[in-house]
């Protein structure tokens, strides 16, 4: 081993050494203790081709550079080295034991080193191991870390993961890119790209048990009776699974990551199956897609072999995989995934296993005597029972008929002294009122009368009043006038419908001739009728722009809101641009919308405007938001 001065500029780093980064701070410290108190320990290095390699010592190498750029040139150009002969492996190794030494290596760093002793010297992982003082499974792990994309790595060289949170996150990246986009895409949580983005603020056991529900969702078991099998199919990923490049193994078992290849081959197998026991049984196959009551089970037929041999022309083959109800299914011999049924069609149950089931409780004596007292209890007992019920129904017996009110009128409690007409009173009572429903409001008369008359025509009963022909003009202008509402203001959300305004003025006009005929007792109804024409001749062409608009993609407002289109109109009334209901009362809101959606109601806007600031000076200076 000799020392000796070696010029800085003919040094170079080992080149086994896979570090990329160096402290500065840390340079620059040791820089002025090397300039303070000398180099303790010279580093070791080889000659190569008039050149010296360090084994080690790289950051001594960087310190003597900062001394000579930044401190004092002068006398500081060359570094004592004590040169050896070393081979590429014991450079290698040298590499590694520096590395080892330091705090900051990222396992990305060290997984680099790793893989380029092993590509430069042929070592497998054991040798590598062995090497190292390691066991192999550590320098798998390792490795595997460089499959991971550059991002993640830089995730891990960056110290925003640990190597073992990375270690965790792998899995993930050893689906295939269509499984991991299934998993993305799934309504299963957690998804994939959330597991991967927070893996930095979880521990690795949180993010392994994360992963390991994403690969349970993303993947199938293959312990599979046709996992063995070699498919001559195009379109599938490997005809056999074990000569699949991408199965995985996950808690023990292998799994598939390939839906369609996995959903295909289910499918040839059940094709499969079916086909040899059909071979077997002599018995067609049903097709694929059957619905429910398209045909009947055999399950639980006596004596089914009888019905089997009998040949009948509706028994079909049924692939059942992996069903555990094994003992309600009638098996293919040899073939236990395969069941026997019969295709009736939807026609009905399958006559021959009616038969069967017939002539087998035809011949059980127990069958046949619990039939006999079936019988006696119907005809000894319930039907002379019921008829008992009937004839106290006509006879007007007080507890049938208390029971039977009881039945009927929801929560209905009647004392125990009540006589038959108090029992029929609250009978017909509960039968009036049922299914009645008239609105919050109880208190108005047309709205009860209505609901009454409902009931009553749906009972078959005539109405026991008349309505006055002014009463029934009325409540049609009425159902006009809420329709005609809820188009102006409630219903901004949906499309108006321009042929129900059509229909709407042709039931006014109906209507106004029928008002001219009843004369004085119209009363007011004919200038209601007069206005509300008026006012469906105004929503029509608004109407009819709002459609266009909403059609072509223009931006709305919510429910009870008017569209953007109509309430730019109130910026030009800033400074006081309005908040209905905060500048304005209630009513004159109401109005204000109205004014918005029919034409020209900017003035009535300013003029309610400035009747209420005169009330509230001290709100002339406000801006409030417009809706």
């Amino acid at each position: 081993m000799a020392e000796n001065l070696i010029l800085l500029d003919l040094i170079d780093d080992n080149p086994f050494q896979t570090r990329q980064t160096y402290d500065d701070a840390g340079i620059a410290e040791l820089a002025a203790d090397i300039y303070a108190r000398g180099l303790l320990q010279p580093p070791v290095g080889r000659q190569v081709d008039g050149r010296v390699q360090l084994a080690f010592g790289h950051r001594r190498l960087r310190a003597y550079r900062h001394i000579r750029t930044q401190i004092d040139a002068m006398g500081w150009g060359a570094m004592p080295v004590n040169v050896q002969t070393l081979s590429d492996e014991q450079m290698a190794l040298a590499a590694w034991s520096e590395n080892a030494q330091r705090k900051d290596i990222t396992a990305i760093e060290e997984a680099q080193t790793i893989k380029r002793m092993m590509d430069g010297f042929g070592w497998s992982q054991s040798d590598m191991g062995s090497k190292l003082g390691v066991d192999r499974s550590t320098v798998a792990n390792k490795l595997r870390l460089l499959r991971l994309p550059e991002e993640v790595q830089a995730r891990i060289a960056g110290r925003e993961l640990s190597e073992r949170q990375a270690v965790a996150l792998l899995p993930l990246y050893e689906l295939p890119k269509t499984a991991l986009n299934n998993a993305n895409k799934a309504y299963t949580f957690p998804r994939p790209t959330d597991v991967i983005k927070n893996a930095g603020a979880k521990s690795s056991d949180r993010i392994r048990e994360d992963v390991d529900r994403i690969l349970q969702n993303a993947t199938w078991r293959l312990d599979v009776p046709w996992a063995d099998w070699h498919f001559d199919e195009r379109g599938l990923k490997e005809g056999k699974c074990d000569s699949c490049a991408e199965r995985m193994r996950f808690e023990k078992a292998f799994r598939c990551p390939h839906q369609t290849c996995y959903e295909r081959k289910t499918a040839l197998w059940a094709a499969l199956r079916v086909a040899w026991a059909s071979t077997a049984m002599e018995i067609p196959a049903a097709p694929v897609e059957l619905s429910y009551g398209e045909y009947a089970s055999l399950a639980n037929v006596p004596q089914p072999d009888q019905v089997v041999a009998k040949r009948c022309e509706n028994l079909r083959l049924r692939f059942m995989g992996d069903d555990r109800q094994t003992t309600t299914r009638l098996r293919v011999p040899d073939y236990p995934d395969v069941e026997i049924i019969c295709l009736h069609g939807k026609d009905g149950r399958c006559k021959c296993a009616s038969a069967a089931k017939a002539a087998a409780t035809k011949a059980d004596p127990d069958v046949q005597e619990q039939k006999a007292i079936e019988k006696r209890i119907q005809t000894e007992i319930i039907e002379p029972a019921r008829a008992a019920v009937l004839a106290g129904l006509q006879s007007g017996h007080l507890g049938v008929w208390r029971d039977m009110t009881t039945a009927i009128v929801y929560n209905l409690r009647l004392p125990d002294d009540a006589d038959l007409d108090a029992i029929r009173l609250a009978l017909a009572k509960g039968l009036a009122e049922r299914q009645i429903y008239f609105g919050s409001d109880k208190s108005n008369l047309g709205a009860v009368k209505q609901a009454y008359e409902a009931r009553l025509k749906n009972l078959g009963l005539a109405v026991p009043w008349d309505v006055p022909p002014e009463e029934s003009l009325r409540r049609r202008y009425e159902r006009i006038e809420r329709w005609t509402i809820n188009q102006e203001w409630w219903k901004w959300d949906y499309e108006t419908n321009l042929e129900a305004i059509a229909g709407n003025q042709v039931n006014l006009a109906a209507l106004a001739a029928e008002a001219a005929t009843l004369g004085e007792a119209a009363g007011e109804l004919p200038l209601l009728i007069g206005a509300l024409q008026q006012q469906l001749v105004e929503l029509e062409p608004v109407a009819r722009e709002i459609n266009v608009r909403r059609q072509a993609g223009g931006n709305w407002w919510g429910r009870n809101k008017m569209p953007r289109i109509v309430c730019q109109d109130l910026l030009t009334l800033e400074p006081r641009s309005l908040h209905f209901e905060k500048v304005l009362g209630e009513a004159e809101a109401i109005h204000v919308r109205y004014a918005l959606i029919f034409a020209n109601g900017l003035e009535r806007i300013q003029a309610l405007c400035d009747r209420r600031l005169a009330l509230e000076p001290e709100r002339a200076g406000e801006a409030f938001p417009v809706l």
